[in-house]
């Protein structure tokens, strides 16, 4: 194993029942009784998504539903989700998780939110600057610590865990291995975490302390509630032995499947005896590799500091008789979907400033087996969402006369690739941001006290670049009672202007100042697509065209770079922008390009 693994101190801190301990803190006199958290849907007793540990010792499990929970355990306390558009809301879960990733925070820089109740930590870092300190480490600061291959045949469980503690300290402190005194000085430091979230929220949780996320995330559980496992390096046989294959992440579903019936195993200590190139030549290069790193604890996913979720989605199931079989269910579903992500994305990009770039539709005709595509996603409103989703479906679901060929049995829409958001009054013209060298950012036109947009002068009148003309021709025709004109494109240009260029752009502050004095549901035709739209969305939709316009041009201005220069094309260096003129030999009919100030130009 390499130095840089061995060096590493991963860990996983995983909430215990959360969902439950949510519902104890809400109401305090469910403390110490059996309780199941539901889903919204009641038949049956609602569908069961947490429980606890004193209702699991009486033979509840998730797989149960409501009723059956209440035959088993006649005792327990169902408390069901709230809904909102018929889907459940788990808002006070998300919340409170973010409550328990502050506390974490306050310890290591490098965490990675894994789900609502689960987070990574990278406390390589933090382990180094205490163990600078000279740090003393004894069994009464480990008192819910478990060691991996340390295990104690005593009858009294906790008097055998301390007598196991003490073997490793002990076995740790005369050891040569560096990694072993890393994880003693790691254990300490995740019994003071796990305490400050038990006193700042009220919250318990379990740890699992290893050199990679997959392991750490394996021995998480071995002991839980509230306690704490670490897996020694040394030790990596001793928890292979008796491990399954599908207990591993990466391994749980088809490739591991495969890996089972290919290679005939059960046990992770099994596949250690296969080489590297067996397990290419069966499961190609990449699998390949990983299966045989893994098979050594080897594993080199990093952890990413990351507190906000790679992507926001919600899905839903519909099994048997509630299978959807026609498009006016889907499309009913599909808008309550689109409402919960919508809403989302509101408060997402309030706290974080991002706005995502994928739409991705999920659905299935059985449960356990999904499929999904992809698109662009442009605007983030609940009917834009929805009409974007269905788009995507209705090109990938077999339908007769408005009805399911094959029911569907789950649904999900989810969006992701997210962007910063820049800051909104200078979104559109960071487009077009030219160098501070090459240009002031100071227009030398612009007077010292802007005319007001609402009250047009001659001179801005002039300005055929700018999006807020767009606007002045709306006020001006809006007394006529007439539409702006569509602008027609450009069927010639004389130039191919370079992505640098910085064409004329009204702040939106003048926009806005003017939209103000509007009636909010006035519609205007879009100069580019034609399309109605609000006045108070018009500089966005307008910013959606220029951004479309922009990465035509930066592929043009690319080719025009790349390319060999001809006899028909001459460089112009003015103001040291780049541009090109035709020559005079060149061919009048050949294929012109518009510049992006054509999107507004007025007729």
């Amino acid at each position: 194993m390499s130095s840089n693994m061995r060096e590493r101190i991963v860990a996983l801190i995983d909430m215990d029942c959360f969902y439950c301990q949510v519902e104890t803190r809400i109401n305090p006199e469910l403390k110490g009784k059996p309780l199941a958290v539901v889903q919204y849907n009641k038949w049956r007793g609602g569908g069961i998504i947490a429980v606890n540990y004193e209702a699991r010792a009486c033979g509840v499990t998730r797989s149960m539903r409501g009723d059956e929970a209440k035959a088993k355990c006649p005792d327990i306390n169902l408390v069901h989700v709230p809904s909102i558009n018929e889907k459940a809301d788990i808002s006070k879960y998300r919340d409170a998780g973010k409550e328990v990733i502050n506390v974490i925070c306050q310890f290591s820089s490098a965490v990675q939110r894994a789900s609502v109740d689960e987070a990574f930590l990278d406390l390589t870092e933090a382990v180094d600057k205490r163990m600078n300190g000279n740090t003393q480490v004894s069994v009464e600061h480990l008192m819910s610590t478990h060691v991996v291959g340390f295990e104690s045949k005593l009858e009294d469980k906790e008097q055998g865990r301390t007598e196991s503690v003490k073997e490793w300290l002990s076995a740790a402190s005369s050891s040569n291995n560096e990694h072993d005194k890393r994880l003693v000085v790691a254990s300490k430091m995740l019994e003071e975490m796990r305490a400050a979230i038990l006193s700042q929220t009220g919250f318990t949780c379990s740890a699992g302390i290893a050199h990679n996320k997959i392991l750490s995330k394996l021995i998480c559980g071995l002991h839980k509630p509230n306690q704490q496992t670490v897996l020694p390096i040394s030790r990596i046989a001793f928890l292979y032995e008796t491990l399954p294959v599908k207990k591993v992440r990466h391994l749980g579903g088809k490739l591991g499947d495969v890996l089972v019936e290919k290679l005939g195993i059960t046990y992770m200590c099994e596949l250690e005896k296969f080489s590297e190139a067996e397990l290419c030549q069966k499961f190609e290069q990449k699998n390949g590799q990983w299966l045989y790193n893994i098979a050594r604890g080897i594993d080199h996913e990093q952890v990413e500091s990351r507190l906000i979720p790679k992507s926001i989605g919600c899905c839903k199931r519909f099994p048997g008789k509630t299978s959807l079989k026609t498009k006016q269910e889907i499309e009913h579903w599909v808008n309550e979907l689109a409402s919960e992500v919508s809403l989302r994305l509101e408060k997402d990009n309030e706290e974080n400033c991002r706005r995502p770039r994928n739409l991705v539709v999920q659905w299935s005709a059985e449960i356990g087996a999904s499929n999904s595509k992809t698109g662009f996603l442009s605007h983030y409103d609940q009917e834009s969402i929805a009409k974007d989703a269905m788009m995507l479906l209705s090109k990938s679901i077999a339908m007769d006369n408005n009805n399911l060929k094959v029911p569907c049995q789950f649904l999900g829409i989810n969006v992701g690739r997210f962007t910063e958001e820049p800051n909104k009054a200078n979104s559109i013209a960071k487009f077009f941001k030219a160098s501070s060298k090459d240009i002031p950012m100071n227009r030398p036109h612009e007077p010292a006290e802007r005319q007001k947009i609402g009250e047009p002068s001659q001179k801005l009148e002039e300005k055929k670049g700018k999006i807020s003309s767009f606007f002045l021709q709306y006020a001006k025709n809006k007394d006529q009672s007439k539409p702006p004109e569509k602008v027609k494109p450009e069927q010639k240009t004389e130039k191919i202007e370079a992505v640098d260029e910085d064409p004329e752009i009204a702040d939106e502050e003048e926009i806005n100042s003017y939209v103000s004095s509007q009636d909010a549901s006035s519609e205007a035709s879009c100069p580019q697509c034609g399309a109605a739209v609000t006045l108070l969305k018009m500089s966005e939709h307008l910013d959606h065209h220029i951004a479309q316009e922009l990465h035509k041009q930066l592929n043009q201005a690319s080719a025009v770079h790349t390319a060999q220069p001809s006899s028909s094309v001459v460089a112009v260096n003015v103001n040291k922008k780049r541009k090109y003129t035709k020559s005079n030999n060149e061919n009048t009919n050949s294929k012109k390009t518009r510049s992006i100030q054509s999107f507004f130009t007025q007729k």
